[in-house]
């Protein structure tokens, strides 16, 4: 799978995003930056790591944030609330990885995107994205480019992306549905990555 990486600083709209990694070796994937940047309010911000010790140093930096304040804990994600601005935070525990190696596991390419800092701490933060997803986002295109893990949990997040008014392209109707009917998965239609919100 083909991904651009450009400094952030290129994305003024995401400036704001280092509040809510700052302190931390996390990084930011996923719906959030489909809201950025359509222009829309940010409902939440997921934020994976490269390991268990990076969520649980991470666990540490929340619990001292004065603006924040623990919501929920589950097998998937522990969820904070940024008081100020509303906005749900999910530190992501059920799955770990570098941003790319996280991203591919995503299913629709507006959400293979993240916001890190790369290894070398001396380099610009690095926004990542899929080749296509400026595009596919304008054009409130859901397109599958590559496998599906979890593909009657795509279908579900379909749905509720079409009341967003994103719809899926005609390749990714097809493959969906022969994923679905080739492997007879069924009892996956509530099982997201982590059950996320986006």
């Amino acid at each position: 799978m083909k991904f651009k990486s450009q400094p952030s600083f290129n994305y003024p709209q995401l400036k704001k995003l280092y509040f809510y990694i700052k302190g931390t070796k996390g990084f930011i994937a996923g719906g959030c930056f489909k809201d950025i940047f359509l222009g829309n309010k940010v409902r939440d911000i997921d934020i994976f790591f490269e390991s268990e010790e990076d969520y649980k140093n991470a666990l540490k930096v929340y619990k001292s944030k004065k603006d924040f304040k623990k919501v929920y804990s589950n097998d998937n994600c522990t969820g904070y609330k940024d008081t100020k601005n509303g906005i749900g935070v999910e530190l992501v525990k059920s799955i770990f990885g570098t941003p790319e190696e996280v991203l591919n596991q995503f299913d629709f390419t507006i959400v293979k995107a993240a916001y890190f800092n790369p290894p070398n701490d001396e380099q610009e933060i690095q926004f990542m994205y899929q080749s296509n997803f400026f595009e596919h986002l304008l054009l409130k295109r859901l397109v599958i480019d590559d496998i599906i893990p979890r593909p009657a949990a795509t279908l579900n997040r379909s749905w509720k992306y079409a009341s967003y008014g994103f719809g899926l392209c005609r390749e990714s109707k097809i493959k969906l549905t022969n994923d679905i009917v080739e492997r007879g998965v069924v009892d996956d239609i509530n099982k997201d990555l982590y059950f996320g919100y986006d």
